[in-house]
């Protein structure tokens, strides 16, 4: 929680002090708080820290959940770096986790800043039978729609 509030209130420095602060007094980081250092990284625009800290997260035996994954390819994403997001999704998908409509989004807007059309579209089809029982398709229409118009 403290973490979380350094982080609202723009004191990164803060952030990694509470961090090791944590460690030093022999409290084991969880989930936990590697996601919200992983959102530190992302806001603070460092997405190589951020997938740094998955390897971090998964040498310690520490499964990674679908929101630590679409956060860190969101990333690599707003980074210019879509490739990278690729390499993490397909980690993710190698540990078994399964896609959420933010992943798809994100796997779209991937592949669309690419010119991959081909693929985004065989994920976008996935997504949709994804969506028929779980959120509404629009979600990922809007990604292709802004790579297709030029929006991003």
């Amino acid at each position: 929680a403290l973490m979380n509030v350094c982080i609202k209130c723009n004191e990164v420095g803060l952030v990694q002090q509470v961090y090791k602060q944590m460690i030093q007094e022999g409290c084991t980081p969880n989930l936990v708080t590697y996601n919200t250092l992983i959102d530190l990284y992302v806001k603070t625009g460092q997405w190589q820290e951020a997938i740094k800290l998955l390897d971090k997260l998964e040498e310690e035996g520490i499964q990674p959940e679908v929101r630590t994954y679409n956060t860190i390819i969101t990333a690599c994403n707003k980074s210019g770096k879509p490739e990278q997001g690729l390499k993490v999704y397909e980690r993710m998908v190698a540990k078994g986790v399964k896609a959420s409509a933010t992943t798809y989004t994100a796997l779209i807007s991937a592949y669309g800043k690419q010119g991959k059309v081909e693929k985004a579209m065989d994920i976008f089809a996935g997504g949709l039978r994804w969506c028929s029982t779980r959120a509404p398709a629009r979600m990922l229409l809007d990604p292709v729609l802004g790579w297709v118009l030029g929006w991003g």
